[in-house]
């Protein structure tokens, strides 16, 4: 009598997956991985960027409320990250850059000190800059008192621009 098992075919057909189709596989997983970090990498630039200028902007409303109380903007001194820097009732946050501790403001009141009221600063100054870095452009601006962005050979550069 034959065994019930007879009529299956021989064990020499294979199942499975070569090892050359596993590897295009891991190949094409690769690939697209490393698409989607860069497309996420340029996408971190970008933010970073926008919160440097919504950092300069903010900066620049809360030393015109200094200006307006105290007469000028405040020492290089008060510059402090993370730090609130005030005359009377004015006052403003000292801002980190988002990629700190590689990218850094700079902050200088520059001109003349002129006496002030303004609480634990007796001089304020006529204007100021801040230094700061866009990544996406690989390249170092200034804000100024007028709330403008200059480059490195100053000439002024419009906000918009330095987010394209």
């Amino acid at each position: 009598m034959k065994s019930p098992t007879s009529h299956l075919p021989p064990p020499t057909s294979k199942t499975g997956f070569t090892l050359i189709e596993l590897l295009v596989v891991v190949a094409i997983i690769g690939l697209l991985t490393s698409i989607v970090l860069a497309a996420l990498n340029i996408s971190r630039i970008r933010a970073r960027d926008a919160r440097r200028i919504t950092d300069m902007k903010q900066v620049k409303l809360g030393f015109d409320l200094y200006l307006n109380e105290g007469g000028g903007y405040p020492p290089s001194s008060v510059w402090v990250p993370g730090q609130l820097v005030s005359c009377t009732s004015a006052f403003t946050r000292v801002p980190n850059d988002p990629a700190v501790p590689l990218y850094q403001y700079t902050y200088a009141a520059t001109g003349t000190g002129i006496p002030s009221s303004c609480a634990g600063n007796p001089l304020v100054y006529p204007s100021y800059r801040i230094d700061f870095f866009i990544e996406n452009k690989n390249a170092a601006y200034h804000l100024n008192e007028d709330g403008s962005a200059f480059d490195t050979s100053n000439q002024p550069v419009s906000w918009d621009s330095l987010l394209n």
